[in-house]
């Protein structure tokens, strides 16, 4: 009798491990193996001010992200997340970290955890420089704003060229009503920037501008 119900038992605990695993729920759960990662893709280009660090002039430059997608998906509609790097808007190494690209092993790390919940994730690069060892302080504040402003219009960049991807085939199997965006450090305050400023005005703070 004992053994009949040791079977018993195990056999419903191996059912109910056999429902739950049945019932993992999409974008909480991962439901997906594997990740189909496309490097590098060209969303926009812009000037760069990087150059001007080897003494040459600001020049255009392809701005490019990593997209990342559950393998074997057949969704079309799938939500997005968008997530910038962290840098203090500076090359990585210059920047005195060992951080400050779309492929830094946190970013990656995440964007993978996102696809295998069904998602599609995104890390992008955004233009990068500004002059923080000036012994003049108007410069060093007045750069850092610009290097934020240009990290803003590229993360806006970034949202834009999803859309379009939707709009002309969509490549990516995107929702473009369903995109969130973040970020690491450097990055958290550029998506700060692009949920709350809507024009270059907005960033005329007195405080900023008055430093005489």
């Amino acid at each position: 009798m004992m053994k009949k119900t040791l079977q018993s038992i195990l056999a419903i605990s191996f059912l109910s491990i056999g429902i739950s695993a049945d019932a993992q729920t999409r974008y909480l759960d991962d439901v997906f193996t594997g990740v189909t990662v496309t490097s590098d893709v060209v969303y926009a280009n812009n000037i760069s001010i990087l150059p001007m660090l080897q003494s040459l002039p600001p020049a255009a430059t392809d701005l490019v992200c990593d997209i990342y997608e559950p393998s074997g998906d057949s969704v079309i509609n799938r939500p997005v997340i968008i997530v910038a790097h962290t840098g203090s808007f500076l090359p990585a190494v210059i920047n005195g970290q060992p951080t400050g690209t779309k492929t830094d092993s946190s970013i990656v790390e995440q964007c993978m955890r996102w696809a295998k919940k069904g998602y599609v994730a995104v890390a992008f690069s955004n233009r990068l420089g500004w002059n923080p060892t000036s012994t003049d302080q108007a410069t060093r504040t007045s750069t850092l704003i610009q290097a934020a402003y240009r990290g803003i219009q590229d993360a806006r960049a970034m949202v834009r060229y999803m859309r379009m991807t939707e709009a002309t085939g969509n490549a990516y199997g995107i929702d473009p009503t369903k995109i969130v965006m973040g970020g690491h450090g450097t990055g958290a305050y550029i998506s700060l920037g692009v949920a709350t400023l809507d024009t270059a005005t907005q960033m005329y703070i007195p405080k900023f501008m008055n430093l005489a």
